[in-house]
């Protein structure tokens, strides 16, 4: 059962900030997740908060998380960083840009 009204809830603001972040990346890059459309997305991230706020994790610390594709078996979506550069290079200073 998905826990609510515990510390790891995001404020409302939060919580649409992050769903329009997800929603404009989910759209943005169709390939990665055909057959699957982002109000289905969106109705199961809404009713799991603890998720939510993984993924607000994620974005917080430099990610870039998107939906890749779907579990057979559980039937839960699965989100992966998509970020083409490495957090650590971004923290370490070395990204290196084309010239």
């Amino acid at each position: 059962m998905p826990k609510t009204g515990t510390r790891q809830d995001l404020a409302v603001g939060q919580r649409k900030a992050l769903l329009d972040t997800l929603k404009t990346r989910f759209a943005s890059h169709t390939t990665r997740h055909k057959g699957i459309r982002w109000t289905e997305v969106q109705a199961r991230l809404e009713a799991r908060p603890d998720k939510l706020r993984s993924l607000a994790e994620m974005e917080r610390t430099g990610g870039e998380p998107d939906v890749v594709g779907q579990d057979k078996t559980s039937n839960e979506y699965i989100f992966c960083d998509v970020r083409s550069v490495s957090r650590s290079s971004v923290r370490a200073g070395r990204v290196l840009r084309k010239r």
